[in-house]
């Protein structure tokens, strides 16, 4: 009975509020990008960012720190917080918080989709400006862009499809020389935050539920190859949903990534190299 209870809570809250966070697309405010005329750029080929040492904050993992890649399958009914904001489960205890249960699954499938998805449009955004090098990967591990948790609320908050906090990313510079490329007076490395897709659910800090979807986040890091200093970056972030359908199938949630694939690769024009 509280099962059915849920789901009508869910489907009547993404009737009532899915138009309440129409935004689907997350730029920052970040440096222009920077001139290419007379640089030659060089590509390493893409990191996912929980690889990289710290990038996952302590007493957190890849799907609570906002890093995963594969999917996700909300299930279990929901969270509730209690007057006192403590979890529980009876329904007496207040609104939900999250969903019970999250199964992480496909990362094997999606981990190398990921890469190379985003080494291509990379590559094609600096080719619409000059002609890039496809590097090989640094010879050691590049150090993790620094985490800030972001103060206050976001335009898109309650009925979106990512954990909160949400967080802002900034470049380090690179202080192994050893690890830059000859050759070429700039890298670029490119690294994907976040990639997945996910039915129908409750994400952790969200005030209501969400429908299927899918979300992208992507990072680059501009690097001068003589000094390790960083010459430019961007991060971009782009979302689909489904407000009506819960439980897609594999074609669904694909079709949602491409969504999301397609909102990242328009933002990504002009944004890396002019």
């Amino acid at each position: 009975m509280n099962r059915m209870k849920n789901a009508a809570l869910l489907a009547l809250l993404l009737l009532t509020g899915a138009c309440a966070a129409k935004k689907d697309l997350f730029e920052r405010e970040l440096p222009d990008a920077p001139k290419a005329k007379g640089k030659t750029i060089g590509l390493w080929p893409s990191t996912l960012l929980f690889e990289l040492d710290g990038a996952v904050p302590d007493g957190m993992d890849t799907f609570s720190a906002g890093l995963f890649v594969g999917n996700v399958v909300h299930s279990g009914g929901y969270v509730y917080a209690g007057v006192d904001g403590a979890e529980g489960e009876a329904d007496e205890a207040g609104l939900p918080v999250r969903s019970k249960e999250f199964t992480l699954n496909a990362e094997a499938e999606f981990e190398p989709l990921a890469r190379a998805w985003l080494d291509a449009e990379l590559f094609a955004a600096v080719s619409a400006v000059t002609t890039p090098q496809r590097l090989s990967a640094p010879s050691g591990p590049l150090p993790a862009p620094i985490r800030r948790v972001r103060r206050g609320t976001d335009p898109a908050d309650g009925t979106d499809n990512i954990n909160l906090p949400r967080f802002d990313l900034e470049p380090a510079p690179v202080t192994d020389l050893s690890l830059l490329p000859a050759g070429v007076d700039w890298v670029v490395a490119p690294t994907v935050v976040l990639y997945y897709s996910h039915n129908g659910g409750w994400f952790i800090g969200q005030r209501m539920g969400t429908g299927s979807g899918a979300r992208i986040r992507v990072f680059w890091t501009i690097y001068d190859t003589k000094t390790g200093g960083v010459v430019s970056y961007g991060d971009l972030e782009a979302r689909s949903i489904s407000p009506y359908v819960l439980t897609p199938n594999k074609g669904q949630l694909e079709d949602l990534l491409i969504q999301s694939e397609e909102k990242i690769q328009r933002m990504m024009r002009g944004a890396v190299v002019r």
